[in-house]
């Protein structure tokens, strides 16, 4: 029988809970799990939550190759105090995404199973913006309160 989980785990423990069939459902990020996809010790569907299929997991389906309207994802970015000048938000944008168009740093994103988003800040703040409605929508529809 399933039996949810109500501590967190460890990358590791995930896998080895994955390998050894105790877990059912469990979320990973694509980074952390490749290495236990690739091994092969996991006898399971698995996909990725993503919109479309991971560069770094190409033969994995996303979800919403099932569930069309399914997504969800994780991003990591960069933020600076809100009076923060113009100009100094946009030689620090200019700077980050140089640094992410960079092949190498590109080539250690992939290992890691990510992809960088080069965005303005205006396009940042749609990304957040549009991430925070998506998920107040989730909230208020499985009616989740913060205890």
């Amino acid at each position: 029988m399933a039996q949810a989980l109500g501590y967190v785990l460890s990358a590791s423990q995930r896998s080895s809970r994955m390998s050894f069939f105790d877990v059912v459902f469990l979320y990973f990020c694509c980074g952390t799990a490749r290495a236990t996809i690739n091994s092969q010790s996991v006898r399971v569907t698995v996909t990725t939550t993503t919109a479309t299929r991971s560069d770094a997991l190409p033969y994995i389906p996303s979800v919403r190759e099932f569930l069309p309207s399914y997504e969800a994802s994780a991003f990591i970015g960069i933020g600076a105090p809100k009076n923060t000048p113009a100009e100094i938000v946009s030689i620090l944008n200019k700077q980050i995404n140089a640094g992410l168009a960079d092949l190498k740093i590109k080539a250690r994103f992939a290992e890691l199973g990510g992809a960088p988003l080069v965005l303005s800040p205006a396009e940042f703040g749609e990304l957040i913006a549009h991430e925070t409605d998506k998920w107040a929508k989730v909230i208020r529809a499985a009616n989740i309160k913060a205890d």
